[in-house]
Order: C-alpha cells, then structure tokens, then sequence
C-alpha cells in the first residue's frame, strides 16, 4: 500500500510541475518597427498593401472592378503615396478608376501622426478597400517618424492674411 501512496504522490506532484509556466523574460524588447524616412519607405509600404490589394481582388468573384484610390487629407504623404500605390497597384494588374464613380471599388487610405508623452513620434497608416459599403480589406500599420518629419502627415495650416480688413456686422433685435 505504502508503493502505491507513493507512487500516486510522485504522479501528482509530476503532473503539477508540468503545467506551471517557465517564468517569462519580460527584459526581451519589442521587434525593432520600421522607421519611415524616406520616399522609398512609403514606396514599401505602397507595395506591401498593393500585394494585399491585388490579392483580396483576385479572390472576388465576377469581373474584376477598376479601382479608385483617394487619400483622406491634401498632405505631401497623401500626394506622394497616391502615386506610389497607384503604380504599384498598375504593376499588380489592378485596374485604376481615374475618377470616383458609383458602384467600382474604392482603395481609400489616411495617416494620423501619434506623439507619445516621451517625445516619440508614430504615423499609423491604414487603408480600407470597398466595394460598394462593404470592407474587402483593411489594414492598419504603425511605423515610427522623425518628429521634424511630422508636417509631411498634416494638412498645411490656413494662414489669413493679416492686411486684409474685415467687417462685422451685428444684428440688433
């Protein structure tokens, strides 16, 4: 009796050993993120999403619709990137739309600029592929900027001209 009181023990005590967790390492630092500095790196991020693109349209059935690609705000990065994707969408065999018409595909894509409390500076960039109301794709990738770099993601300011005189009127009851 005395073996087999052991021999359960050793069992249990195995098996709870078994599925404790080794203790995590939380000293590892994250993967490395893109850091986007140049026309070239926008063109990677254009080709990444042109492959995604071309692929989620080749699964679709039925003929295959021209696609309109439209950016969210006039920037440099919309301006530039429209037409990195653009020709890597062409390169693809995706068929553009050159103007926004009812019922073919839109590619609609946007950047919005992340400063962190320590001074770090990330764009997320995401695009949404439609087809009608319907989200074929969407993507979302962050990547780090230079902060001096931040104008290029944001609309240039609207600056009134101060020489100009301006009248007001008020309306009396």
């Amino acid at each position: 009796m005395t073996i087999s009181r052991f021999a359960l023990s050793a069992l249990a005590a195995l098996s709870v050993a078994g599925c404790a967790a080794p203790p995590r390492d939380n000293t590892q630092a994250e993967p490395a993120q893109m850091r986007l500095s140049a026309l070239r790196h926008w063109d990677q991020v254009a080709a990444k999403v042109a492959t995604q693109v071309a692929g989620t349209i080749n699964r679709q059935s039925g003929p295959a619709l021209p696609v309109y690609v439209t950016g969210s705000r006039p920037t440099p990065f919309d301006d530039g990137f429209r037409e990195q994707l653009s020709t890597r969408l062409n390169q693809q065999g995706v068929a553009l739309a050159t103007t926004q018409v009812a019922g073919e595909m839109e590619l609609r894509f946007d950047a919005q600029v992340v400063r962190h409390a320590d001074g770090r500076h990330e764009v997320l960039i995401s695009t949404a592929l439609l087809n009608a109301d319907t989200y074929l794709l969407r993507t979302a990738d962050a990547f780090d900027i230079d902060p001096a770099e931040t104008p290029l993601y944001h609309r240039p300011a609207v600056v009134k001209d101060p020489g100009t005189p301006v009248k007001e009127w008020q309306v009396m009851p």
